[in-house]
């Protein structure tokens, strides 16, 4: 079932950042770093991603000015990429030390900021949500990497292993829009691969992704 933006938030974890040194990677005024902090969401109905397309592997959207592009503009700069995600603390369980795991995801999807700006309110102005992340991901549960990043006991699902990312490009699509479900920890993130686009796609498919790039929120 698709979520709605009125759907309320589960348990709330935090966590200790690590920041990184911003990297201009994406373009029109958007903002992604190769390292950095995030807070986490997790939600499901997956299966229309702004990105327009689905992807193999564990997925999951990010917050709209990493995104880089608006609601109703096509697939951002992000669409495609792959990020390694790894959990480091839980100040709501401070005594809870891990272990803590690591995922591998595509962005496939966007978290805009209507109706979600406690997440995903990151803007050229105000570059940190509501709990100081400067990024965040919403984890999709229907591909596995929500159950995959979580700590046994620290959120629902079944527990994986498998970290994996596909290779598929994004194409453009209609927007979902969906609200945040539960809160994850918020934790060091890395940019594993650039475009993770499929060899045979072309420069200038590439090119008229990246055209949609043009909309950051100030």
């Amino acid at each position: 079932m698709k979520l709605l933006l009125s759907v309320s938030l589960a348990t709330v974890y935090g966590a200790i950042f690590v920041h990184g040194t911003l990297d201009t990677r994406a373009t029109g005024g958007y903002v992604q770093n190769s390292s950095g902090s995030a807070s986490f969401t997790m939600y499901s109905g997956c299966g229309s991603p702004a990105c327009g397309k689905t992807a193999s592997g564990f997925t999951a959207a990010i917050n709209q000015l990493a995104f880089g592009s608006g609601p109703g503009l096509g697939p951002g700069d992000a669409c495609g990429r792959c990020f390694s995600l790894t959990g480091q603390a839980d100040p709501y369980s401070p005594a809870f030390t891990g272990p803590f795991k690591t995922v591998i995801v595509k962005v496939t999807d966007l978290c805009p900021v209507s109706g979600n700006e406690e997440w995903c309110g990151q803007s050229t102005s105000a570059t940190t949500n509501q709990h100081g992340a400067p990024f965040h991901f919403d984890l999709c549960e229907d591909t596995g990497a929500a159950a995959a990043f979580f700590p046994s006991g620290h959120a629902n699902g079944q527990e994986l292993t498998a970290q994996v990312c596909g290779m598929e490009l994004a194409s453009t699509g209609s927007l979902q829009v969906f609200g945040p479900q539960a809160l994850a920890a918020a934790t060091k993130v890395h940019l594993i691969d650039f475009y993770s686009f499929e060899l045979s796609d072309s420069l200038r498919d590439i090119d008229r992704h990246r055209s949609f790039v043009k909309y950051p929120v100030s």
